[in-house]
């Protein structure tokens, strides 16, 4: 039997997490809607460190602008030294200019990539996160290894991709507050 009165989870509605523009996003949307329009070969390029939020920044670009992106971990090689498989990468991005479309291709020393590919970014980004700016956060372990963070170091001293994007953008992960609902509901199954 279903009880009369509303239980506790039909009236309480859970806290959960919602897809939320990413900050700065927006600013950056409106001027790559003019930029990419009427569609041509372009090549947008989001440059940044491991879990700066490149990836996710890069899926919302491609969701809000109905183009593809090419996430450039997933043509990883080798970790150490940082290796692609640049013939196929190189193939995916020149598939699409051959189309006479634009492409969003993200990952870590994206200038050395593209230039490896033999690509000119048209637009070009780069991604910081909050926590990169904060010097107490220097020593936590990112995860990656130590050897790519040395070889990600050494790139942004020799390329220094900030000083030469169109477009710079610094976040922060959201929170991701949830909450537990309880309640009960006695059901007749006949």
């Amino acid at each position: 039997m279903i009880p009369d009165e509303p239980t506790r989870c039909e009236t309480e509605k859970p806290m959960i997490p919602a897809m939320q523009p990413i900050p700065g996003a927006d600013d950056l949307l409106t001027h790559l809607r003019s930029f990419c329009f009427p569609w041509r070969a372009l090549t947008i390029a989001i440059d940044g460190r491991n879990g700066a939020g490149k990836s996710s920044l890069a899926r919302y670009l491609a969701w809000q602008l109905g183009m593809p992106v090419l996430e450039t971990d997933l043509w990883l090689s080798s970790m150490s030294p940082v290796t692609h498989r640049i013939g196929d990468l190189g193939e995916m991005v020149q598939s699409r200019h051959r189309q006479g479309r634009p492409v969003i291709i993200e990952g870590i020393m994206m200038l050395r990539t593209l230039e490896l590919i033999g690509v000119q970014p048209d637009y070009f980004i780069v991604v910081t996160n909050e926590a990169e700016a904060e010097p107490e956060d220097d020593d936590e372990d990112r995860g990656a290894p130590q050897c790519l963070s040395e070889e990600v170091d050494a790139y942004l001293r020799e390329r220094q991709p900030a000083k030469r994007a169109d477009f710079r953008l610094t976040w922060r992960e959201p929170e991701v507050r949830m909450s537990v609902t309880d309640g009960t509901a006695d059901i007749d199954l006949r």
